[in-house]
């Protein structure tokens, strides 16, 4: 299965400032960045992970661009020199973690969490949902089928009550 992206027609835009969005990377190139990734790791059979962080809110209700900035700082400060930290959509965040087995994921994951309590409390601390997508990759020489993602939640990050 070949994974494909889209990179958006923005007039006037060209060059880096197309790859970042509120401070870390575009969708459109974290999604291309994934699929780097997800090759990657079936070619020499090495473990992924990937932390999705989405915000635990009520139906509709977007968070304020303030608390979105905030997860992606933490996100950012969180994150290792390998992991590639980028929007998922408008208001998911995802992390990928090359080289990362799954206990190492975790302690990463704890590591975001923290950091996001600490940087949301200004903005009304929303919880965010974190999953831990743990790739089992089946090596290209065995099988030709996609990875198959393995999803474990973890615990709410932010304010112990409901956002």
């Amino acid at each position: 299965m070949k994974l494909s992206f889209h990179k958006p027609e923005t007039a006037g835009q060209s060059g880096p400032e197309m790859l970042v969005d509120r401070g870390i990377l575009a969708a459109w190139f974290i999604e291309y960045r994934l699929a780097q990734e997800i090759e990657r790791a079936r070619r020499y059979d090495r473990p992924l992970a990937v932390l999705r962080a989405t915000p635990q809110t009520l139906a509709g209700e977007a968070l304020p661009e303030q608390a979105l900035a905030a997860a992606a700082e933490a996100a950012t400060v969180a994150a290792r020199a390998t992991d590639i930290v980028g929007w998922e959509g408008p208001q998911t965040i995802l992390i990928l973690m090359p080289e990362t087995p799954p206990e190492a994921a975790r302690v990463a994951a704890a590591r975001w969490r923290n950091e996001i309590w600490v940087r949301s409390r200004g903005f009304g601390g929303h919880k965010w949902q974190l999953t831990l997508l743990e790739w089992q990759i089946t090596p290209l020489d065995e099988v030709d089928e996609s990875a198959r993602p393995v999803a474990s939640g973890l615990p709410a990050a932010g304010r112990e009550s409901a956002a």
